[in-house]
């Protein structure tokens, strides 16, 4: 299992973004998701899998609440 963050400061909008992803893997299947937020334009995310090298991907915003 992994988790990684990150921030960032966007100096054209001068906002910052936050973000983060986690990740667990078990024999040949991998699940993870992130989500970052901006000061600027709200909130996102994206889950994947991966299964014996097929992947497959969600992803979305505040929009699609």
């Amino acid at each position: 299992m992994t988790a990684t963050g990150a921030v960032n400061y966007d100096t054209d909008a001068e906002a910052f973004v936050f973000g983060a992803r986690g990740e667990a893997t078990y024999m040949d299947t991998a699940v993870g998701g992130a989500v970052t937020y901006s000061e600027a334009a709200d909130w996102a995310y994206e889950v994947d899998a991966d299964v014996l090298g097929l992947t497959a991907y969600l992803n979305g915003d505040a929009t699609d609440t």
